[in-house]
């Protein structure tokens, strides 16, 4: 067995992207629940950048999950529109 094969699966690419995704996602949200405090070389780092990362990686892995179910059945090419 091709030990690169499952690397070039790109429907599991997919799910694990966006299971990284969420899980970057909960964990700024728990970050914004609890106001735990992060600093950048001793720069205090408000709790803004959180929401806009929970935003971006909600989507994404929203984006990457749809993708993902969507790849199975053919992607958007197998439903046409409904005027056809």
């Amino acid at each position: 067995k091709n030990p690169t094969h499952n690397m070039k699966n790109p429907l599991r690419a997919l799910k694990l992207a966006s299971a990284l995704f969420m899980a970057v996602c909960v964990l700024h949200v728990l970050r914004l629940v609890f106001s735990v405090e992060l600093s950048i070389d001793r720069h205090p780092v408000g709790l803004w950048p959180s929401l806009i990362v929970v935003v971006v990686t909600f989507g994404l892995s929203l984006w990457f999950a749809r993708l993902a179910c969507h790849s199975g059945q053919g992607g958007d090419e197998a439903h046409p529109p409904a005027d056809m």
